[in-house]
């Protein structure tokens, strides 16, 4: 049996691409018009919201960074003490 091979170009396929490459713009524009209809029933901080929730995020930022900046200088502080490591006495 000998496998025939056709030359010829189809030309039914090109059709098929451009439907394709229409149906994703349809699946992207219909998923768009989804998300914005979502997005609408979001229910949005007020600013006032918004405000406080910002300042209570920086606060707690700003007290984790501090004991963190406190913890490392004690830490380094008894490494050098234990290790005899930093100033020495003989300068």
């Amino acid at each position: 049996m000998a496998i025939q091979h056709n030359d010829a170009v189809n030309t039914t396929d090109v059709p098929a691409v451009k439907q394709s490459g229409e149906r994703k713009q349809n699946l992207i524009k219909h998923f768009l018009k989804e998300v914005m209809v979502e997005l609408k029933k979001t229910d949005w901080p007020s600013k006032n919201e918004l405000t406080k929730s910002s300042v209570v995020v920086i606060v707690t930022m700003a007290s984790v960074a501090l004991y963190l900046f406190i913890s490392d200088t004690i830490a380094m502080h008894l490494t050098r003490i234990l290790f005899g490591i930093g100033k020495s006495s003989g300068m």
